[in-house]
């Protein structure tokens, strides 16, 4: 995160930040640790200033929330000022998720029969996503053997762009090797 602040000039300060959980209002914690930031340590050349304090997590530790920020001024490690607030839209940013099951819509299950046509639903729910923010999904059908792109009769790939949303989930159709909806 990217801090303004004012200090006194040539003293060194640190600054330290935290995340917070927007559900739980508490410190996230990773592997019951507290997530904060490297200590960063400064001196400036005038008394206002900028600072980013850095944080070394992965997306998939946070993924399906929304965070906050706090940051703390500390002088001789002393904590002299802090930035707390848990509605700063500019401090809040979001890691969304996402997990999919895809079925066979005849058996209902993942195996499809091989001598009918086929339509494969691939359900994806979402979450953590920011309200109000348009999302644009796409996927493409996978063959799990190659690790390539399935190929049609017709020799094309078979790919969803368009999506449709009921809920956290998502929907795509792929039948006989075309998207439908």
């Amino acid at each position: 995160m990217h801090i303004l602040f004012t200090v006194i000039c040539t003293i060194e300060y640190s600054m330290i930040g935290h995340l917070i959980d927007t559900k739980t209002g508490k410190t996230v914690l990773i592997n019951q640790r507290a997530v904060q930031s490297e200590e960063k340590y400064f001196t400036l050349g005038t008394a206002n200033g900028e600072v980013d304090v850095v944080f070394h997590v992965t997306g998939l530790d946070l993924a399906g929330g929304r965070y906050v920020v706090y940051e703390e001024l500390f002088l001789d490690g002393v904590s002299i000022a802090e930035h707390k607030d848990f509605y700063d839209r500019n401090q809040t940013f979001y890691v969304p998720s996402m997990v999919t099951s895809a079925y066979d819509i005849n058996t209902r299950t993942n195996i499809a029969k091989n001598n009918t046509k086929s339509t494969i639903i691939d359900e994806v729910q979402l979450s953590g996503l920011k309200e109000g923010q348009n999302y644009y999904l796409s996927s493409i059908l996978m063959d799990k053997e190659t690790g390539s792109q399935f190929i049609d009769g017709s020799g094309r790939t078979v790919s969803a762009v368009a999506w449709r949303k009921k809920g956290g989930s998502v929907w795509n159709y792929y039948e006989d090797g075309k998207k439908i909806l």
